[in-house]
C-alpha cells in the first residue's frame, strides 16, 4: 500500500463495505479474501483523515516513557475501518503493577490448594464426582488465569 503510494498510485485499505458488491471481485473455490485495497489514479494525492488525540485513546501524559507516547502516535496514523479509531492504551503504573502481584499471589495459593485437595484419593474417590470435576475445571481456570497475569506482568 505504501510502496504504491510511493509510486503515484491512490491507495484505500477496504474494510467489510466490499462485500455489498458482489460484482467487485470474484473468488475461485478454496480461495479466501482477507485484505482488499483499492488502487488507482486519482484526482488528487488524498486528503488527510479526521484522527483522535492521544489524550482520546491513551492514558499518556507528557511524564509517560517516550516509547509509550511513540506508539500511541504510530497506532493514531494507522488505518482503521472506517477510521473509527476503536482502540486504547492504558500504560500502568507501579500501582497496577503490585494490584496484579497480589491477584497472582492468590491465584498460587488457590491452586497449591486445589492441587492439593485433588491429588488426596480420599477426597477424589469420596467427594460426589461433580464436585471433583467441578475443582478440576476451577484449577485448569485458575491455572490460565495466572499464566496471563505472569504474562503481562513480565
Amino acid at each position: 500500500m505504501l510502496l504504491a503510494q510511493t509510486l503515484g498510485l491512490n491507495t484505500c485499505w477496504v474494510g467489510l463495505s466490499y462485500r455489498k458488491v458482489k460484482e467487485a471481485y470474484h473468488i475461485e473455490e478454496g480461495e479466501k479474501l482477507t485484505c482488499m485495497i483499492a488502487l488507482g489514479y486519482g484526482e488528487s494525492q488524498g486528503v488527510s483523515h479526521k484522527i483522535k488525540t492521544m489524550e482520546q485513546v491513551s492514558n499518556a501524559t507528557s511524564n509517560s516513557p517516550s516509547w509509550f507516547r511513540k506508539g500511541v502516535e504510530a497506532a493514531l496514523l494507522a488505518p482503521t475501518a472506517i477510521n473509527q479509531q476503536k482502540f486504547s492504551f492504558f500504560l500502568q503504573d507501579q500501582e497496577g503493577t503490585k494490584a496484579l502481584e497480589e491477584e497472582a499471589n492468590k491465584l498460587k495459593s488457590s491452586i497449591e490448594r486445589r492441587e492439593k485437595l485433588l491429588s488426596n484419593e480420599n477426597y477424589v474417590n469420596k467427594a460426589p464426582a461433580n464436585i471433583v470435576e467441578m475443582d478440576r475445571k476451577k484449577l485448569a481456570e485458575e491455572k490460565e488465569k495466572l499464566s496471563y497475569l505472569l504474562e503481562k506482568l513480565n
